[in-house]
């Protein structure tokens, strides 16, 4: 069965590089129309790849977006190919591997967002976004989770104060 679905993706995948071919005009180049980027629908996640591939080295390239244009991951990496359809496959796979990663991970978010009646989602700067940051510092050396109520740890206190906000008592 391996074969089979094998010898019949190399088929499609020599049926469209013949097209290819067969679109390039006198100059010997290719004249593809030029594509844009199309968001998918219902509230989907879109995942694109790509690999690029040359004297058996291929890079891999995942990323996702949202319908409203979002980045939502993304994924790099160097593999040893020995073709470029080899190339392409491996980038299909890494694709599927990071939807079954992060996947559940954004439903998570979307569930638990659904319960406000207002979320908003902003990129912002790590020089505007100190506190979350020195506070995601603690959870990476913390041994068990921490929460804190009305009283930061002392060592958010200073981040807190630079941001402009009151010390606590």
């Amino acid at each position: 069965m391996g074969s089979v679905l094998a010898a019949s993706t190399a088929e499609e995948f020599e049926a469209v590089r013949r097209h290819a071919i067969s679109t390039r005009n006198g100059a010997g180049f290719f004249t593809q129309p030029i594509g844009i980027w199309k968001p998918p629908v219902n509230s989907a996640i879109k995942i694109n790849f790509d690999a690029a591939w040359k004297n058996h080295e291929a890079g891999l390239g995942v990323v996702m977006r949202n319908q409203n244009k979002d980045f939502c991951y993304g994924f790099a990496s160097k593999r040893c190919c020995n073709s470029a359809l080899n190339s392409e496959t491996e980038a299909a796979i890494e694709a599927l591997r990071c939807a079954w990663t992060i996947l559940p991970l954004l439903e998570e978010i979307r569930r638990l967002s659904a319960g406000f009646s207002d979320v908003e989602w902003r990129w912002i700067p790590r020089g505007a976004n100190r506190v979350a940051h020195v506070t995601a510092a603690i959870g990476l050396r913390a041994v068990c989770p921490q929460g804190w109520a009305n009283q930061p740890p002392p060592s958010l206190v200073r981040v807190l104060a630079s941001d402009g906000l009151p010390s606590p008592p």
